[in-house]
């Protein structure tokens, strides 16, 4: 599949080289990588563009149709997707690490407005995506 992030693939034809069914392949494919064939290629697709983005000097819509894109919005919208869902996995993270409930016959202190700011840039770490 990396040989190819820049054709168009169908899980059909993934399934038939591997000798199983579409489904099947699917469920072995998330189950040994975490992903779903799309959302793998689609990621490695993405860290492409993201790689030309920074090394080239190429247009957004050359690059999104260099790293297999169809054109220049489909790239921003999966970029963006993939950002906002990166950033809610990250906000969400943060609260369970900052604002978790008190232990059972204690109270929670409130935090000093510093300690708070703090926990708010945390979300603004780039994503390593």
């Amino acid at each position: 599949m990396r040989d190819c992030e820049d054709e168009q693939i169908s899980l059909a034809k993934l399934a038939s080289e591997c000798r199983l069914s579409r489904s099947h392949f699917a469920r072995a494919f998330k189950k040994s990588t975490g992903q779903s064939p799309h959302r793998w290629l689609l990621e490695r697709r993405l860290g492409t563009a993201k790689q030309m983005l920074v090394d080239t000097k190429s247009s957004i819509s050359d690059i999104a149709f260099a790293s297999g894109f169809a054109d220049q919005s489909h790239l921003t919208r999966v970029f963006s997707k993939m950002v906002a869902r990166a950033s809610r996995r990250l906000a969400a993270r943060n609260d369970q690490l900052t604002c978790c409930p008190a232990p059972r016959g204690q109270t929670r202190r409130k935090k000093p407005q510093s300690e708070h700011a703090a926990s708010i840039s945390i979300a603004v770490v780039p994503l390593p995506f």
